[in-house]
């Protein structure tokens, strides 16, 4: 029988930042602080929910700046301006795509198009669920004044599997090679160590996830990969641009069909069906057309910090556009049904 017990939102980011300082004070680097100003950082609002995780001496340094200063109007600005583009990500793209990939995950004998379409939608719709989040967070730090850390660089554009993971959920990425990888000897006592140190690093990587074996299976896999990748750079292999790119994004979307499945055999099942041993289910002609805005856009289109911080957000005449996007946007929400954030469960 399940236990009743009902964990609180977030509750592995916050117990992230307050491990990281408890470690960091065992190794005498991380000061002293002030309770009132320690508090401040464990309880900031903006990315307690699904990060970015946040070191202690990148918070708690700022919050005595922001009330020595007077407000930086500027700041604000480009602040609300990721705010909103980050729900536009949310609403106007991640939420779209969720059915397209609920509908073929359900799917009792999904057909190869309909399991390709479910697997790219899901894989999209994970991207900018995620990215709107941070993107959310870091405006709304922004806006009082704080710079948070980045936690996506247009991580679909990777050519290798270590790239990959350089761009994607950076923050996590870095405490993990901080607080796991390196400790369990990192690069430094070898090649052998050091891939069994990735290899841990990245199983604990998908426990956090979840409690299921299909997440240790997911971190397992892209475990081997990174020491497929190491091994490879190691013998001075290079692969082009393009089948690199290619390669990687074939892994990462295989990668989340066992991520988004509930079990084993609904991820075999997957699998097999985009392999081209499906049923009959037919994909969505109105699926591939969102899939294709969808993946432009996560290719080859400016993110939304780099909009952030061009020169012309500032400028007056930009915020009634503005105003009526994140009107638009707030009555999209209240049209549709509630998509929570998908790393809420995490």
């Amino acid at each position: 029988t399940p236990w009743p017990i009902v964990l609180p939102l977030g509750v592995s980011f916050f117990t992230f930042q307050q491990v990281s300082y408890l470690l960091d004070v065992r190794r005498g680097q991380a000061a002293e602080y002030d309770f009132l100003d320690f508090a401040c950082y464990v309880c900031f609002f903006p990315h307690l929910i699904a990060g970015p995780i946040i070191r202690h001496h990148e918070a708690i340094s700022e919050f005595a700046a922001v009330v020595a200063k007077h407000i930086d109007r500027e700041m604000v600005a480009r602040g609300l301006l990721l705010f909103v583009l980050g729900l536009v990500k949310k609403v106007w793209l991640a939420d779209q795509l969720a059915p397209f990939a609920d509908d073929g995950f359900a799917a009792a004998a999904p057909g190869t198009a309909l399991a390709w379409q479910a697997a790219l939608a899901y894989s999209l719709q994970l991207y900018f669920d995620f990215s709107g989040y941070s993107d959310m967070a870091l405006g709304l730090a922004g806006m009082f004044g704080l710079s948070l850390p980045i936690n996506f660089d247009a991580p679909y554009r990777a050519t290798s599997i270590r790239e990959f993971w350089r761009r994607w959920h950076m923050t996590l990425s870095r405490f993990l090679r901080d607080y796991l990888y390196i400790p369990l000897g990192g690069s430094r006592a070898g090649p052998l160590r050091a891939y069994a140190a990735a290899l841990g690093t990245m199983l604990l990587c998908g426990l956090w996830h979840g409690a299921g074996w299909t997440f240790i299976a997911w971190g397992g896999l892209h475990g081997v990969a990174v020491c497929c990748n190491r091994w490879w750079l190691g013998r001075g292999l290079r692969l082009p641009a393009l089948p690199g790119w290619a390669l990687t994004m074939l892994f990462v979307i295989a990668g989340w069909v066992l991520f988004r499945a509930d079990d084993f055999h609904g991820a075999a099942r997957m699998l097999s069906a985009m392999a081209g041993q499906g049923g009959s289910g037919a994909a969505d002609d109105d699926g591939w057309a969102v899939i294709a805005l969808a993946a432009a856009l996560a290719i080859g289109g400016p993110t939304n910090l780099e909009l952030s911080r061009k020169a012309w957000p500032y400028r007056p005449v930009l915020a009634v556009p503005l105003a009526l996007l994140l009107l638009v946007t707030v009555l999209r929400v209240g049209q549709g049904r509630g998509i929570e954030f998908i790393y809420f469960q995490f």
